[in-house]
């Protein structure tokens, strides 16, 4: 997934947070804007095409906390961007550089 429609999308103010990203979001400390930047300066690493209703896709971010990984959707129609969910990942289950799954 390219995530220059999505940072066009958030630019423009056409975001939106769906339930479970902002339940992960208070669950984790982390702040909204803290994930925007991130999401702007991040990098897919996984691409889910085939998401329904949405394709989606894996963002590394780096926030002020850390590293995060957030999934995104876009809807091309609407051209809105939508942040799914939110989560610091585990050096159990990425590698050290949080880019790959762990077997």
């Amino acid at each position: 997934m390219d995530l220059e429609p999505i940072r066009g999308a958030i630019a423009e103010g056409r975001l939106t947070w769906q339930q479970h990203a902002l339940q992960r979001l208070a669950e984790r400390n982390l702040c909204r804007e803290d994930v925007v930047q991130a999401i702007l300066g991040g990098e897919v690493i996984e691409d889910y095409p085939q998401d329904y209703p949405l394709p989606s896709a894996l963002v590394l971010c780096r926030a002020v906390s850390g590293p995060v990984h957030v999934v995104v959707a876009y809807d091309a129609e609407d051209q809105r961007a939508y942040v799914i969910t939110v989560y610091v990942p585990s050096e159990q289950r990425f590698t050290d550089d949080y880019r790959r799954r762990r077997s």
